[in-house]
């Protein structure tokens, strides 16, 4: 079963860090879908088996976004 974990950002205020991110997660195995709301707002689908939530946060923070869940 595929999980949802939404995130609060900061750090997506340009097109470039935004397609990075997403193309850097979507590499990961185990990460199904990537969809970003405006500047803020990051939502990931992804197999809890092959992929945990530290993961996660620590791509988005390798291209230099801060993250909080929720």
């Amino acid at each position: 079963m595929d999980y949802l974990m939404h995130f609060t950002v900061e750090g997506l205020y340009d097109a470039d860090r935004t397609a990075l991110m997403k193309k850097e997660l979507l590499a990961m195995e185990g990460v199904k879908d990537v969809q970003i709301a405006g500047v803020d707002r990051v939502s990931i689908i992804y197999d809890p088996t092959k992929v945990i939530p530290s993961k996660l946060t620590a791509s988005m923070r390798s291209v230099g976004v801060r993250t909080h869940t929720g």
